[in-house]
């Protein structure tokens, strides 16, 4: 048993061997407990900064700073760095952090007992202002004096003064410069001119701006031959990308038959529809082609004829009398009794003048000889002609 459990086996006959024994036994000292292994007085602690809350880790210009948490004594200043590594005495102790580029801070504290990790969100308070004309006419460009971050992406913006600060009527970056030209929205109204940052979406600053309506004028007859070109006198802002439309009554802002921009002047040439009817002529702003004045305008059906022989054999040239508008690009053209408007064996231009030569078709058969007006392909008369072999 001794020997199984590490002890020791000793024999006494008698009284002497006993007490021999006994006192080799009382004279053997008990083995030491084992010592508990030493606490360390320092921790190592490492500490790191975040772009805002919850953004990219920063790798480089921050000054970090420790105070002992009972003292308050600076334990730790760190150079120009990114994350620190260090050492820190045992406990909870207070830590800042600057970003050299901006002066930004954040503050927390670090147990030095325990994980000994930090990581603090830097966020930037940003300051920005906005200086602005109080109203200027709907869709006009206003001069706006602003100081801000001038941060990647930030703006300028116009917008509703209940609208979240995404949102917005039209903007301008930052990085076009101070002062900068900000257009102004087509309708009137009540609006804030902002300075909102990218990265948050904030709005730094705001002032209001009255948004005031603008006016337009036309001058135009009662009605007009379809096709022909009508002169238009106007009056409104004539801001860039305005311009004089034609349309059917009911048609939206964006819609129209014909249109030339106001840029080309007083008056200018506005080319009536090919079909007849009603319809308005209107002074339309680019900017969400809104419609700033019209005037209601019928156009009228336009008249043409054509006289050929009855009969012409295949591959001849025929001559071929007309009246017509004579409009730009008008023709005489010979082709398939049901064929469009827009297609033909042959043609000829009217501007060659009275009466003008028409080539036939190669092949014979029945065919019209047609007045085509140049614009929407439309016949104007038409006079069947037989072609022979």
């Amino acid at each position: 048993m001794a020997k199984a459990t590490g002890g020791r086996f000793l024999e006494a006959d008698d009284a002497a061997e006993l007490r021999d024994a006994l006192s080799q036994v009382s004279a053997e000292k008990p083995a030491p407990e084992p010592k508990a292994a030493p606490v360390p007085e320092m921790v190592e602690a490492i500490l790191k900064a975040t772009d805002q809350d919850g953004g990219p880790l920063i790798k480089k210009g921050l000054i970090w700073t420790v105070r002992h948490g009972v003292t308050g004594k600076v334990i730790y200043t760190s150079d120009e760095t990114g994350t620190a590594q260090l050492e820190l005495p045992r406990g909870v102790h207070d830590v800042s952090v600057r970003r050299v580029s901006d002066g930004a801070t954040a503050d927390g504290q670090i147990d030095a007992g325990g994980n000994a990790r930090l990581t603090l969100p830097i966020v930037v308070e940003l300051t920005a202002s906005v200086k602005a004309p109080d109203s200027a006419a709907a869709g006009s460009k206003i001069r706006v004096t602003w100081q801000g971050p001038d941060e990647k992406n930030d703006y300028i913006a116009v917008a509703k003064p209940d609208s979240p600060g995404n949102k917005y009527e039209n903007y301008a970056y930052t990085v076009r410069g101070n002062p900068l030209e900000l257009l102004l929205p087509a309708g009137a109204g009540g609006y804030e001119i902002r300075y909102v940052n990218h990265k948050t979406k904030t709005v730094l600053a705001r002032r209001a701006i009255g948004v005031t309506d603008i006016q337009a004028t036309l001058d135009v007859p009662a009605t007009a031959v379809a096709g022909s070109m009508l002169a238009v006198n106007w009056a409104g802002p004539d801001y860039n990308n305005d311009y004089i439309s034609v349309a059917k009554i009911d048609a939206a802002g964006n819609k129209y038959a014909n249109y030339t921009y106001t840029k080309k002047g007083h008056p200018l040439q506005l080319l009536m529809p090919d079909e007849p009817g009603d319809y308005e002529v209107r002074y339309i702003q680019h900017q969400g082609a809104t419609v700033l004045a019209q005037e209601p305008i019928k156009v009228t059906a336009v008249k043409a004829s054509v006289e050929a022989p009855g009969t012409a054999a295949a591959g001849s040239t025929v001559k071929v009398s007309w009246t017509g508008p004579d409009y730009k690009g008008d023709y005489i053209s010979v082709a398939k009794v049901d064929a469009a408007g827009n297609k033909y064996a042959n043609y000829t231009y009217t501007k060659k003048g009275q009466p003008l030569q028409l080539l036939m078709p190669a092949e014979a058969g029945d065919y019209e000889v047609r007045y085509i007006q140049n614009q929407g392909g439309t016949v104007l008369a038409r006079k069947t002609i037989t072609v022979s072999p």
